[in-house]
């Protein structure tokens, strides 16, 4: 998936950048820390340098290789051949940029104390070992990520979106894969129970109305084109967004009680998110159609006798 290669390679840049900046500041702090002692540029001083240097050069492939690793597991998406040879070439590219422009920096300091040669080989030194760390671990989470995802009981991003009837891009903002994903899997292990049937079911269509929420507003005609009526679409669909959020985190929390051994669950969380899911409809078209799909799976834990009017 070449777009989900772009969008991990803009949050790498982000990290890379973040990494860049910690290291300059580090610098900052190191020299006013030799300065105030008289030391500035000392040999103590460059050896603390070199070592806010490797640090960074540590970083980078541990940071980046975790987003990538995080996202391509979200998404179920596993790493080409290709994937790993450009994110090799281009991590290898970072690292050598820094090393010589560290090398640049401080190579006439080093002169004068007469280490241009030790220092220039333990750069070369440094730089070697993490080009051959970076294909290691590249190499490995290629691997890793082909026995997770090949092996992964997990619906993809893109077959949520074809369930619910939303964008990938949507259920990204909504921060809704993962709890989408865990309700598909628990459901689907208890496909032999009718009530979780009927229940996963009727969770299902409540997902589906709700995010419908927000996208009926009528405006008249007249007045569609103007900027009142244009923000009054913007706030509507905003308000029915957080709804539809809010009611996937209420579900995520019943389905991890639901998780658990019976005498474990606990009935007081279970009917305060009911609660929630109640107020949290409260005013909208539809709310009763969608409480009457979620009835059966609140019911699913032998509560409903203990609450009244529901």
């Amino acid at each position: 998936m070449e777009a989900l290669s772009q969008k991990i390679d803009i949050m790498c840049r982000e990290k890379f950048r973040r990494l860049i900046a910690e290291n300059i500041a580090r610098l900052g702090n190191i020299s006013i820390r030799y300065t105030k002692n008289n030391k500035k540029l000392s040999l103590e001083h460059l050896e603390t340098i070199y070592n806010s240097y490797e640090k960074v050069v540590r970083d980078i492939p541990k940071q980046l290789l975790k987003i990538e690793r995080t996202v391509r597991l979200k998404y179920l998406e596993p790493m080409s051949d290709k994937r790993r040879c450009d994110i090799l070439r281009k991590m290898s590219t970072d690292v050598e940029l820094l090393i010589n422009g560290m090398d640049d920096e401080y190579r006439a300091v080093y002169s004068k104390h007469h280490k241009t040669e030790e220092f220039e080989q333990r750069a070369q030194a440094i730089l070697a070992a993490s080009k051959k760390k970076i294909e290691e671990e590249t190499v490995k989470l290629a691997v890793i990520l082909d026995q997770e995802i090949v092996g992964s009981d997990r619906i993809p991003p893109a077959g949520l979106a074809k369930v619910y009837g939303l964008d990938e891009s949507t259920l990204v903002d909504l921060n809704a894969i993962r709890p989408l994903q865990n309700l598909h899997q628990v459901f689907d292990r208890l496909s032999s129970d009718e009530r979780a049937r009927a229940a996963f079911d009727g969770i299902q269509k409540s997902i589906i109305l709700c995010s419908k929420f927000g996208t009926g507003v009528e405006v008249d005609e007249k007045q569609s084109r103007t900027v009142e009526a244009r923000r009054l679409k913007k706030n509507s669909m905003v308000a029915g967004t957080l709804v539809l959020q809010e009611l996937i985190y209420n579900i995520q929390i019943m389905v991890e009680q639901l998780q658990l051994p019976e005498e474990r669950r606990n009935g007081g969380i279970v009917c305060k998110t009911w609660d929630r899911l109640k107020d949290l409809l409260k005013g909208y078209e539809g709310e009763e159609q969608v409480l009457n799909c979620l009835t059966p799976f609140f019911q699913m834990f032998a509560l409903h006798e203990k609450q009244e009017g529901v």
